[in-house]
């Protein structure tokens, strides 16, 4: 028999926790990325729907609100930053129950990695 032997003296990688943090949450947050192209409603509403809002809001209803001699457009896209920011999460939180009911947040336990990226990449990447 022959033995399997390190090949002069290399010793495996080691990294500490805050690599293997970064690593799994890249993992989760390509898969979630991974998606997008299955599911075109995701991108529609993430990147379309708040372009559409700020031109219906601006050029539509713009003359109609009085902001007492500040521009209107100040007020404007803080509130549709702050609406695309309700509707990701809105998506997130979907997304994480879908997960929960498929019995993924499970296999992930089962793994040897962390308990923290699985939500905190899921929200990055949405």
């Amino acid at each position: 028999m022959s033995a399997v032997t390190n090949g002069g003296g290399l010793q495996p990688r080691r990294h500490g926790r805050f690599y293997w943090a970064l690593a799994d949450g890249w993992v989760l947050a390509k898969r979630n990325l991974v998606q997008v192209p299955r599911i075109p409603e995701l991108l529609v509403f993430a990147t379309i729907q708040p372009v559409m809002f700020v031109l219906l809001f601006r050029y539509v209803f713009g003359g109609a609100i009085d902001v007492g001699g500040e521009s209107y457009v100040n007020y404007l896209m803080a509130g549709i930053f702050v609406q695309t920011v309700a509707f990701g999460s809105v998506s997130t939180g979907i997304g994480l129950s879908e997960d929960l009911q498929k019995g993924l947040v499970d296999r992930f336990r089962s793994l040897p990695s962390r308990a923290a990226p699985s939500p905190t990449w899921c929200v990055t990447s949405s």
